[in-house]
Formats: structure tokens, sequence, C-alpha cells
């Protein structure tokens, strides 16, 4: 019996082999012109805190906490973006430091870092991604607005 069965899988491969008048589909044909993006351009909004946070586990160390928000107000009241790459890199030595979070509502992201200067970068699939340079400063909780403006949409076939 498994000798018969490999002839016949032989013979039924070397078929599909030698049948050339099959066409491979097309993966892709084309893509649609770009959509505008919604809303006003993205940006970043910091907020410092003005008093030491007490309750921070290492007074060496400065948080940030970051909330998204779509820059177009009437998406926003609709719903929050649904999570986002959080992205700090030290100016000075290249460190980075990310984080990647999924949620839905009101999106906090607590990052506790050393007082350094930092690129800070927010991206999400289907919004344009922005970024300022900042100083994370020890011993405070500051607080970073982030709105993101969606992209423009090309949809290929």
């Amino acid at each position: 019996m498994p000798r018969s069965f490999v002839a016949t899988l032989l013979a039924g491969l070397t078929a599909l082999g030698s049948c050339r008048h099959r066409t491979w589909p097309v993966m892709f044909t084309g893509c649609t012109a770009p959509l505008p993006p919604i809303g006003p351009p993205g940006h970043i909004e910091l907020i410092r805190s003005a008093v030491h946070d007490s309750l921070a586990p290492d007074p060496r160390i400065g948080r940030l906490v970051v909330v998204l928000h779509w820059s177009s107000d009437s998406l926003d009241r609709v719903a929050k973006p649904p999570g986002a790459f959080v992205h700090l890199t030290d100016t000075q030595t290249h460190f980075d430091t990310s984080q990647s979070v999924r949620t839905s509502g009101v999106l906090a992201v607590m990052l506790s870092v050393p007082q350094l200067s930092y690129h800070f970068q927010v991206r999400f699939i289907g919004a344009n991604p922005v970024d300022t340079s900042l100083v994370v400063r020890r011993g405070y909780t500051d607080t970073a607005r982030v709105f993101l403006q969606t992209s423009s949409v090309t949809i290929c076939s």
C-alpha cells in the first residue's frame, strides 16, 4: 500500500508540474489614489509638573506619562487611538527605550528613565508619526499629550 501511494503522489505532482497553460495569480494590480489625512497635523503637548513626584520610586528617575488623542476633534469624540508604539532615544548615547501598547480608551504609558535629553517618537499604524526632543527631569512626572493625525490611505489590490 505505501508503494502505490508514493507512486500515485509522484504521478500527480508530475502532472501538476508539466501543465503549462495555467497562469500564476496576480497579487497586486494597482493602488487607489491616496485619501487626504483627517484632522490637523499631529503634535505633542508637553505638560511639565510643577512639583516633585513624592511617589516616585527613585528620586534620580524622571517619569513621563503619555496620553494619546486623535488630532481631529470629531474622531477623538468617537474613539481614542487603540494603541501606539512609544520610542525614546537618548540623544547622547543613542540608547533606546521603547514600549508598545495595545488598549482602548485613554492610553497612559509610564516611562521611567534617567534625566537626559531624548528624541521622543510615537507611531501608530494608520497615523502619521509624531516626534520631538524633550528632557525628562529627575524626580518629576511630566505628561505628554500626543495628538495623532490619521494618515492618508492607499488601497492596493
